[in-house]
């Protein structure tokens, strides 16, 4: 059902501030700009319209990216999790030759990310803090399909990696698509509407698919993706694999 992870969310203050840290800091590249018109939030869970300024970071590799987003519509809210114990997606991992050994940054926004040497900058995976252990990595396998992977689940043949640890002070994950911090996590589908049946047929609650603008500088018209929520509230997404139905036009950042 799935192809793939195709990007960890991370919702910051400032675009143009983070997208200079995970540069110039991290060593990804700014990959392609989503800056749509305001459109219905719904999709989101949000009431009303709903706005946003993102760049895909990339390692130089196709998938996954970040989807490192400013809201603008509505602004953002709250701060990331510092507690340890917090429910959610609570870290990403990376490899980078920035460091000499393994060890944890924070962004401008207090994000966490967890990090270690290597020869060259790599996406690894996503922390994930959960109430049960054993009940969420059963629900993952049986409602998505992952397979065990090095230290946790993952989609059969990716290399991105969900490593589940235990909440202890179960904190809530976030609950408003526009709170800082790593938000949601994406995963690349064939037909969204199908995923949505097969999820439903798990047992498992998701609205219908909704349509995304997803702005003039990227060559498709836009996407159909649907939100729905693991065992303890974290945010997850399918996404259409989309046909191209546009020329792009050259970068104008």
């Amino acid at each position: 059902m799935l192809r793939h992870v195709q990007h960890c969310n991370i919702n910051c203050r400032d675009l143009e501030r983070s997208v200079a840290f995970y540069r110039d800091e991290i060593g990804l590249t700014p990959l392609v700009r989503t800056s749509p018109e305001p459109q219905d939030g719904r999709g989101f869970g949000i009431d009303g319209p709903a706005q946003w300024d993102a760049w895909m970071m990339s390692d130089g590799r196709a998938n996954p990216v970040i989807d490192l987003l400013e809201w603008k519509t509505p602004s953002p809210t709250g701060t990331p999790h510092t507690a340890p114990g917090a429910l959610g997606m609570t870290a990403l991992r990376l490899a980078t030759p920035a460091v000499d050994g393994p060890t944890t940054r924070l962004d401008p926004d207090g994000t966490r990310l967890e990090l270690e040497p290597g020869d060259e900058v790599r996406l690894l995976g996503v922390d994930i803090n959960v109430a049960d252990v054993t009940a969420s990595s059963e629900w993952y396998r049986r409602a998505l399909g992952l397979e065990p992977s090095a230290e946790g689940l993952a989609v059969p043949g990716d290399e991105f990696e969900i490593r589940f640890r235990a909440g202890t002070n179960h904190e809530p994950a976030y609950a408003e698509a526009n709170h800082l911090g790593i938000f949601r996590m994406a995963f690349l589908v064939d037909r969204a509407d199908a995923a949505v049946e097969a999820l439903r047929h798990s047992g498992v609650e998701c609205p219908d698919p909704v349509w995304l603008d997803m702005g003039p500088t990227i060559p498709i018209d836009g996407l159909w993706a649907a939100f729905f929520r693991d065992l303890d509230g974290t945010c997850l997404e399918f996404i259409e694999s989309p046909a191209p139905q546009r020329e792009v036009p050259e970068d104008h950042d």
